[in-house]
């Protein structure tokens, strides 16, 4: 069967060598940044309630020390990758004492907004090994301009996040790097980055692994195994269990009285008393 979908030729791995890529191809990313960090630097609406409070919120409370614990977090439902590395943006505004979304926020949204572009770069690459160099501009040129990308460019969510990966990978598979051992590794930990950010597309990664691994020798494929696996050891992405469930968390936020957990399970509007992310549970004369 193996054989079978190799002979397919669904995917065929670079070359060494390649031509090199289009010149404009930093101008446009340049312009993609500056389109995401326009529209989430003047405008602010909330897709979902997760970007909030599991992930904005969480990555808040890891840094900072207190904020709300969902019931996602109290029954282990969701990874603390994604929070945690909002946590480790948040530490510098910790150190220097800003504790206020009006700060931190736009801080985080631009971070995400870079993280985007690799939707752009990745299409780039991908299709322009697959179809030629034409398609591949007209598929830049599309992740540049694209709503629905620009829309949830700065959005604090898993989808986001591993649609970037996703699209980072497909990227790689169209780089002469990947052929080597580093490379193997590097697609290996991205795919497994998918897995731990949200473990629902674990068959997706697990599909494109196997079309590239097909193409590839065995001492490839040994390679990427080992980079995915590094995954098994990373607390972030095993941890499921919320640091500090057990103690009194307040269910209602002491910014602007409402409580997130009936909100969002009535399906009310949430919180909008400050810029995202204003439940924190800080002391209400802070706000």
């Amino acid at each position: 069967m193996l054989l079978q979908l190799r002979r397919l030729g669904i995917y065929q791995a670079p070359g060494p060598t390649i031509q090199p890529s289009w010149r404009y191809l930093p101008h446009c990313l340049a312009a993609a940044l500056l389109l995401r960090l326009g529209l989430h630097m003047f405008s602010d609406f909330i897709s979902y309630p997760d970007e909030l409070h599991n992930y904005l919120e969480q990555g808040h409370r890891l840094a900072f020390g207190y904020g709300i614990i969902t019931w996602d977090w109290h029954w282990g439902a969701r990874s603390y990758l994604l929070p945690a590395i909002i946590a480790a943006l948040l530490l510098p505004f910790k150190w220097l004492g800003i504790d206020h979304p009006a700060y931190y926020v736009p801080f985080v949204e631009a971070f995400f907004c870079v993280v985007s572009l690799l939707i752009p770069w990745g299409l780039y690459h991908f299709t322009r090994h697959q179809y030629g160099e034409t398609a591949g501009r007209i598929a830049l040129l599309l992740g540049v301009v694209n709503f629905y990308l620009l829309a949830f460019a700065a959005k604090t969510l898993t989808e986001t996040v591993t649609g970037a990966v996703l699209a980072a990978a497909l990227g790689m598979a169209g780089r002469p790097f990947i052929r080597g051992d580093a490379g193997a590794w590097l697609f290996g930990i991205m795919l497994g980055a998918i897995a731990c950010l949200r473990y629902l597309y674990l068959p997706v990664a697990g599909i494109l692994w196997l079309i590239v691994a097909l193409a590839m020798p065995t001492r490839w494929t040994l390679r990427s195994i080992e980079g995915g696996g590094c995954w098994r050891f990373s607390p972030t992405a095993c941890l499921t269990t919320s640091p500090g469930a057990g103690r009194s968390t307040p269910s209602i936020c002491t910014c602007c009285g409402t409580s997130p957990h009936l909100k969002i399970s009535i399906g009310e509007r949430m919180c909008l008393c400050t810029r995202s992310g204003c439940c924190s549970s800080r002391p209400a004369a802070s706000c």
